[in-house]
Parts: C-alpha cells; sequence; structure tokens
C-alpha cells in the first residue's frame, strides 16, 4: 500500500510513552492520519522539555507514569515552557484524583490507554482547535468528583473560606494563582514581587497542607474551599 502523503498543515503530535509496544502501536496507527504527523517521540521524561523546544508540537501526548519523572510534574513543565502546545493526558489508572490534578494542571485532554485509535485521533484534532475532551472513563470520573463536591458544599460539610490552615493573606493569593495553574514567573509578574519570594511562599503553602506537591495542594485547597 503506497504511504499517504501528509498533510502540510498536520497536526505535530509528541508521543511521550514508556512502553515501547504502546508507543511503537501509537506512532503505527497515527501515522496513518495523513493530518496527523508523529514529530517525535520518548519514553525519557527528562528528554520533554528538550524536544518541545526543537520540535515544537502542537499536542503532547503524555502518559501520566514513566521512567524518571512525574507525568503531571512533566505536563506543568510543558505548560510552564510551550503554552501554546496542548498536551493530552494518556492513563491507565482510572483515578479520581489523577483526572483531576491533570485538568488542574492544565492539560486539554484526558484518555484511558485502551481508546480506541480513532476516538483517539478524533481527540487530537478536536484538542488542535481549541476544545477540551474527555472520554467516556475520564468524563464519569469528573462528573462524580464535581457532584460530591456540590453536594459537600449544600451539606455545609465544607465550610467556605474557612482558613484552618493559618495561611496568610499573601499565602492565599499565591493559592489562589497556584489552583488557577500560574508558574511561579507569573504568579511573580501577577503580585508584583519577587520569583524568590513567590518560591518561599509555595515552601510554606506546602508545608501548612503538609504535602510536598503543589497540585495536591491546590486540589486540597479547593475541597477545603480557602479559593475559587
Amino acid at each position: 500500500m503506497p504511504k499517504k502523503a501528509k498533510d502540510s498543515n498536520a497536526v505535530k503530535v509528541l508521543i511521550v510513552e514508556s512502553e515501547k509496544v504502546a508507543r511503537i502501536r501509537l506512532k503505527y496507527a497515527l501515522k496513518q492520519c495523513p493530518d496527523i504527523e508523529i514529530a517525535g517521540e520518548t519514553a525519557n521524561g527528562d528528554e520533554v522539555i528538550h524536544l518541545i523546544d526543537n520540535i515544537q508540537p502542537d499536542i503532547v501526548l503524555l502518559d501520566l507514569v514513566f521512567t524518571g519523572v512525574r507525568g503531571i510534574d512533566t505536563l506543568l513543565k510543558i505548560k510552564e515552557r510551550r503554552k501554546e502546545t496542548k498536551v493530552i493526558i494518556l492513563s491507565s489508572l482510572k483515578s479520581e484524583d489523577e483526572i483531576i490534578y491533570s485538568l488542574i494542571a492544565g492539560a486539554s485532554a484526558c484518555c484511558m490507554n485502551d481508546i480506541s485509535i480513532e476516538d483517539l485521533a478524533m481527540a487530537i484534532k478536536a484538542v488542535h482547535q481549541g476544545a477540551c475532551w474527555l472520554d467516556s472513563s475520564a468524563a464519569a470520573i469528573t462528573q462524580k468528583y464535581f457532584k460530591q463536591q456540590k453536594n459537600l458544599e449544600n451539606n455545609n460539610v465544607v465550610k467556605i473560606k474557612t482558613n484552618n490552615r493559618n495561611l496568610t493573606k499573601r499565602e492565599l493569593q499565591v493559592l489562589q494563582y497556584i489552583v488557577d495553574g500560574k508558574s511561579n514567573l507569573e504568579i511573580a509578574d501577577g503580585l508584583c514581587i519577587s520569583i524568590h519570594t513567590v518560591k518561599a511562599h509555595v515552601c510554606n503553602i506546602l508545608r501548612k497542607f503538609e504535602v510536598d506537591d503543589r497540585l495536591l495542594a491546590a486540589v486540597q485547597a479547593v475541597r477545603e474551599g480557602l479559593v475559587n
């Protein structure tokens, strides 16, 4: 069968997948789509930023768990490095928190690893055009999560703006920026403070939430009603 000619306006995709077989499957299958171009691939999260700079992909297909770096941490780095690059999360774990963390961190789509190639290609095109995409499993998890949060608020289980963490006014401002998915540099610009001061506030926030991940602090802050 002759190879299909690629569209000059094809969506440039970078595949970040730790499993070799899964990576080959994705690459081979998506190459059959004339409007999708596989611009690069890696199994190592440490290489992602280098590839982002050199390839400047439209879409990154990101396996959440891979050797070396946590997937969500890499997602944050991608969005900080190149905002216009959209990220589609591929997950094998039907975890509520995993999906919510991904969306807070800036993912444009969340799909389970067993998604069909046809649906994945559709998701890539939709995200490239500016849409968000959740496959049925991810959508069910997200819907359940927000329904639970609404029920908690209606039952007054979550007390809005109750500062049980003893956060300062400035720390609450920084926390709101974190929940909004802003980088340290964007927080510094928004609050007109130095990036070193931002880092100090973030460290204090993580300490008060007793976590080592800003995403965990952000989700917990939303659950406790500390921020919008």
